[in-house]
Parts: C-alpha cells; structure tokens; sequence
C-alpha cells in the first residue's frame, strides 16, 4: 500500500508538471503568435502609409509643377481679353488651356489634401505648410491682378465693377482659409486636424465656386456666349465631392496601395501605436487580469463608476487562462445584463465544474488611461480563450464594443469561440430584438459613440488610416456576425423562435473585406 501510494502520489506530481508544461507552452504560443501578428500589421501599415501617402503626395508635386507651366500660357491669354474693349470669342485651344489650369490647380490642393493618413500627424502639419504657400502665392496673384484691373482705362463697365468686387470677395475667401488653416496648425489630435482641413478646403470650394458662377453668368450674359469661368465650376464641383466623399477618397488613394488582408491587420498594429510589438507585448502581459464571476455582485456592474476595490478583487493571470474577455455596453439594461451572465457562468460551472475567470473592463483596467488601453486592447483580447458578447439595444453603436469584436477575430480568434447572448429586458424582449435587428441593418462606425469624443477620434484615426474609409470596416464588422447566419437574410431570431432566447454562437472561419469590395 505505502509502494501504491507513493507511486500514486508521484504519478500526480507528474501529470501536473505535464499541465503546467503544456500550460506554459500555450503561452509561450500565444504570445509568439500575437507578436508576429503585431509585427505583421506593423509592417502592413507602413506599407499602405508609404504607397497611399506618397503617391497622393507625389500626384500634388506633378501638378504643381504642371501648373506653374501650364499658368504662363493662362496669363498671356487673360491678359489679351482682358485688354481688350470688346468681348471677345474665345478660341478652342484657350479653352484646353483653362481646362488643364483647372485641373493641375485643384489636383494639386487634392493631392496634398488626401495624401496623410487619419493618423499621420507630421505630415499633415507638412500639408498644412504646402497648403500656406500655394494659397499665399495664388492670392498674391488675385491681388496683383486685381489691382491692375482696376487701374485699366479700358474698363467694360459694370461688367468690371462686379467682377472687381467678386476678385475682392475672393481675396477675402483666401485670406479667412488662411487664417483658419494656422489655427488648423496647432491642434493636437490627428483626427480633429484631418476633419477641419478638409473642411476648410471644403468651405473655401464652395466660397470659390459661388463666386466663379456668378461670374460665369455675368459674362455668359453680356458676352453672348459661353465663359470660361463655367470650367472653374465643373472642375470645383467634382474637386468638392472628392473632398466630402471617403469612398472617391478611397478609391484616389487606395486603388494602388494595399491588398484587403493588409486592412485588418494595420487596424490592428494601428492600436498599439508607435511601440513596439514587443514592448506592446510587454507591457500588456504585466496588466493582463481576470476576476472570478463568483467574486462580483450586481451592485457591480449598475454603473461604469471607478471602483479601486474591484480592481483589488482582480488576479494577474497568464495569456490564455482567462476563460472569456466579457465584451458589454455600460448603457444597456444593468438587471437584464447582470440575469444574462449570470445563466451563462451557471453553464460554465455545469460544464467545467468551477468558476469561470473573466476579464471585464472595470475591474482588470485602468479606465482612466485610454492610450494605454487601446495599446493592450490586441493582448487582452488574445490571452482570453472566448469572447463573451452581451449585446443588448446600445450594444451595436458603441465603438469600443465594435473594435473589441474586430481585434478578437483578427489576433487569432475563432468565430466559434464568440459566444453572443443578446441581453433583452423583461416584458419588452420584442422590442428590444427589433432595436437590435436595425442596429445590424444600419451599422456605421462613424455613428458610433464614446464617452469620450476624443476616444471616438482616436479610435476612428486607426480605422481610417487602416481601410482609407470606415465602409471597410464596416463590412468586415457585418461580416463577422453574418458569418454563420445570425443576421441571415435580415432575419433576427425572436426569442420564441429559439430554445434558448439569449444565445447564439458563430462558428467557422473569419472572412476580410475591405472598401474596395464596398466599392
């Protein structure tokens, strides 16, 4: 019996240095494969930085340089009509002349404009600057030749005197852009400075567009016969919907610059910044925590108020021993929420015969350090084995719920370890199926929302910098849940419709998209 005992007790020992050998090894997986998908996107998202970013930036050099050519020939040619006391008959090759002084004018402001990626903060500051001598220049330009005009003894009248006082309103146009592009010059934040340069090009098209129609319709009607000014309009015109348009944006700049599986994976090296995959890896593996289910009440999770002593009931954990990452909307129904996870850790101790250990936002982060965060979001969400999805009515237009799921499926995770229970308050299940269903039908992750608006800026400057527009991302989000049938056909399951009313489960492979399929 002591021999039986003895050899018991060491074959125990043995099998649980097997278990923390193959535990250990797990890890050892885990983290190599969340390195060289880190280093991966890395290396993805400069690729489409430099292929997108100097291929913009080179078409604005060519145009520049085919402007200042092209202009020599515009001048002599608005000099003779212009010195001229009649109206006269444009011929065919002035009008190609102003054709192509339209369009190396505006491509170049196009090519600089789109050339910096939504995170790219140097090289908009660098755009910026470009921006400051091309206006400068042109209105310099506007004003010499607005002086001499008014100077010249052959002046046509009132024709003249409202085309002075719209030269002048252009001056005025350039000087007020000018202006609002050094207060552009100081901002800290990629997205905020990307969105109000493009808006200020915007407004000035449409200041400069207003004034070339009234022109245009000036000397169409006094000269009987059709302007040259009508170029400026159409070639404004299309300028501005490239402006205002991320999918002719995509189109210009991502037509040549990544293949679609390079998308995801620059998303995600987009989240972790600047730092290394390694340091990332690091760092993340020092805060990776997890709480026991059983440790938590539902006092809890009623609000996302900081609690220092949950944090304090959180352990460090290894990668990959975390049983499920808890992916939730703090704006959802707290009491309907709180009977959802608690059905699902009855079934996990059915199942594994102990207490599931999770990671949730409020007890294993540091809420307060969104930079941070956003850098460990890939680890976090690698070192769970599931994702545990309580989508309930704000689920879906929550941005960090969203790029929870996206980083999940695209740092290794299978569709099939995402577990979705749909989070219904009692007596309005119907409803709130209804609110969900059209959350799918009309996802957008611009209409998201944060807490924070600076959140949403950031997380959408990595969207954008990834997939060019958030259409891609879009429909990579889509296709991840419609994968395997949970937004099949735009049916939802109803609660009576299932056994069980709250669950549903993906299973099989994660599929890419990209805007050019959008497209």
């Amino acid at each position: 019996k002591a021999v039986r005992h003895t050899m018991q007790q060491i074959g125990l020992h043995c099998d649980q240095d097997v278990e923390q050998q193959i535990e250990h090894e797990s890890e050892e997986d885990a983290e190599h494969q969340v390195r060289c998908l880190l280093s991966e996107g890395q290396l993805a998202l400069r690729r489409i930085r430099w292929r997108a970013c100097m291929s913009m930036f080179t078409i604005g050099i060519v145009m520049s340089i085919c402007y200042e050519l092209v202009v020599q020939r515009a001048m002599s040619m608005w000099s003779r009509i212009h010195s001229s006391p009649v109206c006269l008959e444009m011929r065919v090759d002035d009008h190609v002349t102003v054709v192509l002084v339209v369009i190396c004018g505006l491509g170049r402001i196009l090519g600089f404009t789109l050339a910096p990626l939504a995170d790219d903060l140097i090289l908009m500051r660098v755009v910026l600057l470009i921006d400051f001598l091309v206006f400068g220049r042109t209105w310099w330009a506007a004003r010499q030749e607005t002086a001499s005009e008014a100077a010249d003894p052959l002046a046509k009248g009132e024709y003249e005197v409202v085309n002075n006082i719209i030269d002048h309103c252009r001056l005025g146009f350039a000087a007020l852009l000018f202006i609002a592009m050094v207060s552009t010059l100081f901002s800290r934040d990629a997205w905020r400075m990307l969105m109000r340069i493009r808006l200020n090009i915007a407004l000035w098209m449409i200041a400069e567009s207003g004034a070339d129609l009234v022109s245009a319709v000036i000397e169409t009607w006094i000269c009987r016969s059709p302007s040259h000014q009508w170029w400026y309009v159409i070639g404004i015109v299309v300028a501005y919907q490239i402006i205002r348009r991320p999918r002719l944006q995509w189109w210009l700049k991502h037509k040549f610059a990544a293949h679609s599986a390079e998308h995801a994976a620059a998303g995600i090296a987009g989240l972790i910044g600047n730092c290394s995959s390694k340091a990332a890896l690091e760092q993340a593996a020092k805060r990776f925590r997890a709480i026991s289910l059983a440790d938590l009440a539902f006092e809890d999770l009623a609000d996302n108020r900081p609690n220092p002593s949950l944090f304090d009931k959180s352990v460090p954990i290894r990668l990959r021993s975390c049983d499920a990452f808890v992916s939730h909307s703090w704006h959802d129904n707290p009491e309907a929420k709180w009977a959802v996870l608690q059905a699902w850790r009855v079934q996990f101790l059915q199942a594994h015969g102990r207490e599931p250990m999770v990671w949730l936002d409020k007890c294993c982060i540091d809420q307060t350090d969104i930079e941070a965060n956003l850098r460990c979001l890939p680890i976090f969400l690698s070192g769970c084995r599931s994702l545990l999805v309580l989508c309930g009515t704000t689920y879906l237009s929550r941005l960090w719920c969203i790029l929870e799921i996206f980083t999940f499926v695209h740092v290794g995770g299978k569709i099939s370890d995402i577990d979705l229970k749909t989070v219904l308050r009692e007596g309005y299940e119907a409803g709130d199926m209804a609110v969900i269903a059209e959350g799918f039908d009309h996802f957008d992750a611009e209409e998201c929302t944060c807490f924070d608006p600076a959140e949403k800026g950031r997380m959408l400057s990595i969207i954008h910098a990834a997939f060019g527009c958030s259409d891609g991302f879009n429909e990579v989000v889509r296709g991840i849940f419609e994968t395997r049938g949970w937004r099949s056909s735009g049916h939802l399951e109803s609660p009576s419709s299932t056994s069980d009313s709250t669950t549903t489960s993906f299973s099989g492979d994660s599929r890419h998209t990209s805007c050019e399929s959008a497209n």
